[in-house]
């Protein structure tokens, strides 16, 4: 799996006369192989009242991070990135009636890119737990976006510049700063 880094970079040197200046646009474009997946699960549950929505949604977790350590993981290495529990209502007979309440847990797993074998285990970890596999990313690290982002502009204004300089050597010019 790659990633496609494209990066337009134009020039416009000012110059003091518009007769004397050309705009350019600059292409770069780069495929990288991420370095991270990331698994993002699911728990939802109900109840009558909001403890009980929360009680059978904590029992889920509590199973998911036993089965990611019984692959392997450590606990830190699942970590939460959203809870909410709110009321459900019932609006059929044309007035608002409380039915119960849903507690939704969203968590994220991310391990190296090197990893890929233990993806399926992940995801056994989720459906034997009872939650869900909302999606699978496959992303790149902060270190390899800045790394690649900045190499992807300097390669579109290298084509910048080898576009302004055909174009000027056409009109017998020279491109200057």
């Amino acid at each position: 799996i790659a990633l496609v880094l494209i990066i337009l970079f134009a020039i416009n040197p000012s110059a003091p006369n518009s007769n004397d200046s050309i705009q350019v646009n600059g292409e770069a474009i780069i495929q990288v192989t991420p370095d991270i997946i990331t698994i993002y699960y699911n728990v939802e549950t109900k109840g009558n009242t909001s403890k009980e929505a929360e009680d059978l949604n904590s029992e889920i977790v509590i199973n998911l991070t036993n089965e990611v350590i019984n692959f392997g993981f450590n606990e830190k290495d699942l970590k939460t990135k959203d809870f909410n529990i709110y009321p459900e209502y019932d609006w059929n007979s044309g007035k608002q009636e409380l039915i119960g309440y849903k507690a939704t847990h969203s968590l994220k797993m991310e391990l190296s890119a090197n990893k890929t074998e233990k993806i399926g285990d992940l995801i056994d970890a989720g459906t034997n737990s009872g939650a869900g596999i909302s999606y699978i990313n496959f992303e790149l690290s902060d270190e390899l976006k800045q790394q690649y982002k900045t190499k992807a502009i300097k390669l579109a204004a290298q084509d910048a510049r080898i576009k302004a300089e055909a174009i000027a050597e056409g009109f017998n010019k020279k491109v200057g700063k």
